[in-house]
């Protein structure tokens, strides 16, 4: 008999699904675009039901009577696992607060809805947990029994694993490692304070930080792009082509996520830290100025942290989510 758990994972343009075993073997993953300005939160998770009986389905497994358990002959499917953006409460499954990436995802009873729509007990958690807890068990903190995961992409976010398990803090709002403040009269951030890591180090503060030196002329003149068009790719690949100007920015970027692992080091002197999301593709040009200005910044008993790329690469909230789902299963025993 093979055991499975369905792992979800909602992000801002896309939605995925697969199966996860015992072992931390993906199978039979499916994705759909998110389409969050169509109908907003409650499409969303519409499509996600749809994704979700999708990939059941066509993996061959049919709810039987009111078992709850998906089944494919011996095979089954016991519980289900998610992985979403925002803070989630840890008992109800709730969405406790959400960008507008995807309007009215807030007060969503993820838990809830999730659990009459397939009949499968449920947990959900911060993307960037599941992240954490899939590098922690299966990728780069394998081994480690504190994880610092930091998912570095269109935002910042955290997750810290202990002995294998994610904390989440009193109310579930732990690790929002991306609103550490860098500079408390810095820029404006979209979640009301100001200076927030979030706003220095992640990928979109790559354009903005270039745009603020350059204007919209330099994108034209230094990048080649016109500005209505331009993404952070354009800089990264401008910097790698040997644009001073580019490089420059790239370097800035990677001093502050430096100077907020120092932070984070002192709070929580992990085993190891891992970065993980897209800024982690361009690790070659960040990863000298990331660990020089960590070690300028960090005081002699966590300077020497090591500091690694995470290894599971655009899987690793999915992978998360089901091991989510396996713990909760462990739990009830």
């Amino acid at each position: 008999m093979a055991e499975y758990v369905l792992a979800l994972d909602v992000g801002g343009t896309k939605l995925a699904a697969g199966l996860l075993d015992r072992a931390g073997r993906l199978s039979y993953r499916h994705e759909m675009p998110t389409l969050a300005r169509q109908g907003g939160g409650p499409a969303v998770l519409g499509r996600l039901i749809e994704l979700s009986q999708q990939t059941l389905w066509a993996a061959g497994f049919r709810m039987l009577g009111t078992s709850n358990v998906w089944r494919r002959g011996t095979d089954g499917v016991f519980a289900v696992g998610l992985g979403t953006g925002g803070q989630v409460d840890p008992i109800s499954g709730s969405v406790l607060f959400a960008n507008e990436n995807i309007p009215g995802w807030t007060g969503m009873p993820l838990r809830q809805r999730l659990e009459e729509a397939l009949g499968l007990p449920a947990d959900v958690d911060n993307d960037a947990n599941c992240a954490a807890l899939a590098e922690a068990h299966f990728g780069a903190g394998r081994g480690h029994s504190i994880v610092l995961c930091v998912t570095v992409g269109t935002g910042i976010g955290g997750g810290l694993v202990l002995d294998g398990k994610v904390y989440r803090g009193a109310r579930g709002g732990a690790l929002e490692v991306g609103h550490i403040l860098v500079d408390y009269q810095g820029v404006p951030c979209v979640c009301g304070l100001r200076g927030c890591l979030e706003m220095y180090a992640s990928g979109p503060a790559v354009l903005a930080e270039f745009l603020r030196r350059h204007g919209e002329a330099g994108l034209r003149e230094l990048i080649g792009v016109a500005p209505a068009e331009a993404s952070t790719r354009d800089i990264v690949a401008a910097a790698r082509r040997g644009v001073a100007e580019a490089a420059a920015v790239i370097t800035w970027t990677a001093g502050f996520l430096g100077l907020g692992l120092a932070s984070m080091a002192h709070v929580l002197d992990p085993e190891v830290i891992l970065i993980a999301g897209g800024m982690s593709d361009v690790w070659d040009l960040l990863y000298p100025s990331l660990l020089a200005a960590f070690q300028a910044n960090s005081m002699p008993p966590v300077r020497a942290t090591p500091i690694q790329r995470a290894a599971l690469g655009a899987d690793a909230v999915l992978l998360g989510a089901g091991q989510l789902a396996w713990q909760r299963l462990t739990r009830r025993g």
